[in-house]
This record gives C-alpha cells, sequence and structure tokens, in this order.
C-alpha cells in the first residue's frame, strides 16, 4: 500500500516563546480527534471488530487484537480503504513488533502515549507496555547502544520507541497518533533534554531514514533536533556511521540554523517552536503539538 503524499508547509513567523511549567507527572495525553471536533467517541465502540495479527517467527509469537472496525477507520484511512475494497475482518503484520502495535491500540483507546510508566488507565494493556518497554531498554544494552550504556539511566523511553510507533502511524496513515508521537517528543525535549540527547543516537536517525521515504516530518524533526541539542563530539560520531543522505540533510540544515542565527538564551525547544509547521502531519494547530502554560488555558 503506497503511503500518502503530504503537502510541505513553511515555517511560521516567530512568536514569543513559552513560559516554562512543571513537568508532567503522568503519561502524555492527546486528545482524540472524535472528541476535539464535537463527534461522540462513544459511537467508536460499537458495531463489528475486525482481527489484527501482528509478528511472528523471528519476533516471537504473533499477538492478536480484537479492534473496533468504527474506532480504527476513523483514525486510520489505511484500514477504512481496506475494508471498503475488501469483505476480509483479518489483517496481518507478519513483519512488525508486537509492542509497537500495543502502543499504537494503547493510544487508539485512551488517547495517551504511554511508554510504559506512570498510572495505569488500562491495567492488561498497560502491563504488557510495561514487558514491552523493558524488552526494548534489555535489547538496547544488548546491542551496546552507546548512548544509553554507562549511564545507569532507564527512567524514561528510548527514542527508537516513538519513532517506530511514528513510523507504524505513517504506514497506518494515522496522522492523529503521528502528531501524537510528536507532542510527546517535544514534551521529553522540554522538561528532560539531556535525556533527548542520549537517546538520539546514530541508530535511530538511520532507522527513520530506513523506514521512511524523504520529506516525512519525523526526518525533518530529528535532524533538527541532532543539530540543537547534540554536542559536537556526539555529531561527529553519527556523522561517521550516516548514510550520505543523512549527511547532506544535516549539512543544509546546519547551513540554514547558520543563517538563522538566534539569540543564545533561547533553547532548542523554543527554537523548534517557531518552526513547528516543519513537523506536523496534515491540518493541525500549534497547541496540538506542543503543551499548553496554565495562563494560556
Amino acid at each position: 500500500m503506497a503511503a500518502p503524499d503530504r503537502a510541505r508547509l513553511g515555517d511560521e513567523p516567530e512568536s514569543p516563546a513559552p513560559a516554562r511549567s512543571d513537568p508532567p507527572t503522568g503519561p502524555v495525553k492527546f486528545k482524540p480527534l472524535a472528541v476535539r471536533h464535537g463527534h461522540d467517541p462513544m459511537t467508536c465502540f460499537a458495531g463489528p471488530s475486525i482481527l489484527i495479527v501482528v509478528g511472528g517467527p523471528p519476533l516471537g509469537e504473533p499477538m492478536r487484537f480484537c479492534v473496533q472496525e468504527a474506532l480504527i477507520c476513523r483514525y486510520s484511512a489505511l484500514f477504512h480503504t481496506e475494508l471498503k475494497e475488501s469483505e476480509t475482518k483479518t489483517f496481518k503484520f507478519p513483519e512488525d513488533h508486537p509492542s509497537t502495535f500495543l502502543r499504537c491500540m494503547f493510544w487508539l483507546y485512551t488517547g495517551e502515549i504511554n511508554f510504559g510508566h506512570g498510572e495505569a488507565t488500562w491495567d492488561s494493556l498497560t502491563n504488557k507496555l510495561e514487558e514491552a518497554y523493558q524488552t526494548q531498554v534489555k535489547d538496547d544494552e544488548d546491542h551496546g547502544d552507546e548512548g544509553n550504556s554507562g549511564n545507569g539511566d532507564t527512567e524514561g523511553p528510548s527514542m527508537s520507541i516513538l519513532t517506530d510507533l511514528w513510523i507504524l502511524g505513517y504506514r497506518l496513515q494515522m496522522p492523529a497518533l503521528q502528531n501524537a508521537v510528536t507532542r510527546t517528543i517535544f514534551g521529553l525535549l522540554r522538561h528532560n533534554p539531556d535525556r533527548v540527547r542520549i537517546c538520539l543516537d546514530a541508530t535511530t536517525i538511520n532507522n527513520v531514514y530506513v523506514c521512511t521515504p524523504p520529506d516525512v516530518p519525523l526526518r525533518s524533526l530529528i535532524i533538527d533536533m541532532a543539530l540543537l541539542i547534540e554536542h559536537h563530539d556526539n555529531l561527529c560520531r553519527i556523522t561517521e556511521v550516516a548514510t550520505p543522505e543523512i549527511v547532506s540533510d544535516m549539512a543544509k540544515r546546519a547551513f540554514y540554523f547558520m543563517k538563522k542565527a538566534r539569540p543564545n538564551y533561547l533553547t532548542p525547544y523554543e527554537r523548534l517552536q517557531k518552526l513547528w509547521r516543519r513537523y506536523a502531519v496534515g491540518l493541525v494547530r500549534r497547541e496540538d503539538l506542543f503543551e499548553q502554560d496554565a495562563k494560556d488555558t
């Protein structure tokens, strides 16, 4: 299934930087589109269901999801089209990792991006998410991930967890999920930039480029983030193992940021806020991608 085209959006004129606020204490929330546009979300939970089978050897035993057809069709243009053109109610994704689909389903039913920490709102799924998160952390350690080794910090998601979820949203044509992941990344960057700096490594960037076509917003986001938050030595290590396409994109954006020099008091989060249209998917508002301070609500 071909991926949808996306019209490029220009940068927004600069605006004053937002005031700071305390970090969030629970899972990052993104209001579902059904609620935002005034629809009754309960109508999505009525009617027939479809079966989604994810994974299999060598990823382990396949995992089965029974999902309301109306709900998945509201958020996924891919399923909306497939269910109109086919009579089957079973869909198989043998090459996808079940843990990424678990996070997708968690967001679909709760409107939250939950990476295994915080208060559970759906116990059975949250337990599975926690197990998947621990597996991801162990995999990172087993593969000798340079950014996650030796610091003892496991109180946050690997960036690959979030980028993999964004990529799944791209493949399933779920722009609301993609924007929710972007909002989560911005929240992490705002409150814990050191954690993002640790997790945004060459492996994650290379994987994004392997799994996405040119000009998708996620590529723009990770390249801009790397240039703004990474120290010089880390950037050198990234470019040493990066593909020519990544190096070329980084050079172009580095030249852009050099021309658009900003005062030193602006944080990377505040600079990325000014370019928010580069990272948005579809027609969304600025507040859909960034946390709102108390004085703005």
